[in-house]
């Protein structure tokens, strides 16, 4: 399993969830390409994400880095 997904599933992401914004954009302005670059970008960035879980939106924040 990829340490990123460890970091998203600590901080409350779960499968299934549909995203609605990433860092306050739409995710429709990203390509699939864009996306992966950004969750592969350098430690210590910060990632904001709005999600649609059971008909509800719930905000996440976190912190990509490293575990190893």
């Amino acid at each position: 399993m990829c340490v990123r997904i460890l970091v998203a599933e600590k901080c409350g992401l779960r499968k299934g969830d549909i995203i609605v914004s990433i860092n306050k954009n739409q995710p429709y302005k990203y390509t699939l390409q864009q996306i992966n670059n950004l969750l592969k970008s350098e430690d210590d960035v910060w990632i904001n994400l709005e999600v649609e879980r059971n008909s509800l939106v719930l905000k996440f924040r976190f912190k990509l880095e490293d575990e190893l």
